[in-house]
């Protein structure tokens, strides 16, 4: 069954009828967490004003307050429980006048215990509707509370009308909220608190205001910042301000705090030439002098001369700059930096960020490394294609848009020789193919491989394979297979 009745209070004068009744609860199929008993209506009423009950079970004829004014002070309580009645008199009068009062039933004495059990249930029934039918309106309520947080706020006409439609929108009395990060994971909302969700790059929290240490000892180090005490609807902008500026302030010292003005007293300093500096010096692949330079940045916040909100504008800047400068080289893909508020603090930002830039620098690395050899392979292809015209390193440097010099020294890494020396090599190997045809002359040879000046080609010919183009076609006659 269920187990929404958390709570149960029974009011008994007599001994063996308080605990005979805790005996059924404890073993009826309705779990209930708490058993509190009382032996007289003063001690109870002392119970209900102290903790929430949801659940009375009151006996009428007592000694001092009887059950009837019990029940009716019970039902001025600003959350009053659902309430039985049981008597030893099975009198009328004594029904009507307190189902008048609000009771959800009367049992009679001796108490049946199938009777009981079934009112247990019928009153489990009841607060799971309630439950269900409050959380309906949280959910409904919901979107228009993060609109009020955000300062999207209706008229000042309309926030009682918001308070009347929405009843448990805010907790019952005063409240705090608390700005907490998203790296503290799922947030578990308590009795009588209202969760929010991704607020800002924070999780707010709206918790009664009566124990502010008990919410930093429920988020142990996770530097979560608090309001001062509030009340009503109209005040929840306010609050929240007062929250993310303490979160603000929490994340950049790396302790919890509560609300506290630490607003700096000049504007902040233009961070613009630095976050230009560290899209430089990535580009550049200078991984260890953009930490140190968002390192300063930090500082500066750290020192009071950047405010909270002024440091993750300049660092959501950051991200932009970087994205619109190397997004088109790695691809809308990549993991670019997200809010600074997703960490607890500023320390695990900085960490997290100095990875990232490293790890940035060595994309950007790896991809001009592939983007020069994807040039030197298509400057390689040109040369096949084009090895007989008259060329020069300048002219496919230029073809494949590349430095001259940086050109000349990928090449030879590439190629295994420089421009020249493989370009010879191509027109030698097309003059031995060249050679194998008795028909054409030396010096028609040394033309269509390329070579202008027939002496210049016959003296390069020898020098790389011992011997002379005519001895080569003559020895290609003998055994051509044999050749090199």
């Amino acid at each position: 069954m269920g187990g929404f009745v958390k709570t149960l209070l029974i009011v008994e004068d007599e001994t063996r009828i308080r605990e005979g009744i805790r005996a059924i609860v404890s073993r009826s199929p309705v779990p209930v967490e708490e058993i509190l008993e009382s032996k007289n209506g003063e001690q109870a009423l002392e119970i209900l004003r102290s903790q929430p009950v949801d659940a009375l079970i009151t006996d009428i004829r007592m000694p001092g307050m009887d059950g009837l004014e019990l029940v009716r002070l019970a039902q001025k309580l600003e959350t009053p429980p659902l309430t039985v009645v049981i008597s030893g008199y099975d009198e009328f009068t004594y029904a009507v006048e307190m189902f008048r009062e609000g009771i959800r039933d009367y049992l009679v004495k001796p108490l049946d215990r199938d009777k009981l059990v079934a009112v247990l249930a019928r009153l489990d029934a009841e607060l799971s509707a309630r439950q269900r039918t409050r959380e309906t309106r949280l959910e409904a309520g919901r979107p228009l509370l993060r609109l009020l947080l955000l300062g999207q706020a209706p008229l000042k006409s309309e926030l009682a009308a918001i308070a009347d439609q929405f009843p448990d929108l805010l907790p019952p009395g005063s409240y705090r909220i608390a700005c907490i990060p998203t790296a503290a994971g799922t947030v578990f909302p308590q009795e009588g608190e209202l969760f929010i969700p991704d607020m800002d790059g924070n999780h707010a929290l709206l918790s009664p205001g009566d124990d502010p240490d008990a919410i930093f000892r429920r988020f142990p180090q996770q530097c979560i910042g608090l309001s001062q005490v509030h009340d009503g609807v109209s005040a929840l902008r306010c609050a929240y301000v007062e929250a993310l500026d303490a979160r603000g302030y929490a994340y950049l010292t790396g302790k919890s705090t509560a609300f506290s003005p630490h607003c700096p007293t000049s504007p902040p300093p233009s961070m613009e030439a630095e976050l230009r500096q560290i899209v430089h010096l990535v580009g550049a692949f200078h991984s260890q002098s953009a930490r140190h330079a968002l390192g300063q940045i930090v500082l500066l916040a750290q020192n009071g001369q950047l405010s909270p909100t002024a440091f993750a504008d300049g660092m959501a800047l950051l991200s932009a700059l970087l994205r619109r400068a190397y997004g088109p080289v790695l691809g809308e893909e990549q993991n670019w930096m997200g809010t600074v508020w997703a960490y607890r603090s500023v320390f695990e930002y900085y960490v997290e960020a100095c990875g990232w830039l490293d790890e940035l620098c060595r994309q950007l690395c790896s991809h001009h490394e592939s983007d020069n050899q994807r040039k030197i392979t298509k400057a390689v292809q040109y040369l096949d294609e084009h090895y007989l015209d008259n060329m020069d390193m300048a002219t496919v440097s230029n073809y494949v848009s590349m430095n001259y010099t940086q050109f000349s020294q990928l090449f030879k890494q590439h190629t295994g020789c420089n421009f020249l020396e493989y370009v010879k090599l191509l027109r030698l190997e097309e003059s031995k193919r060249l050679l194998r045809d008795d028909s054409l002359r030396i010096a028609d040879v040394s033309v269509k491989s390329g070579f202008k000046n027939e002496k210049h080609f016959m003296k390069v010919f020898k020098q790389t394979y011992g011997v002379s183009p005519s001895e080569y076609r003559r020895n290609a006659r003998m055994g051509a297979d044999a050749l090199p």
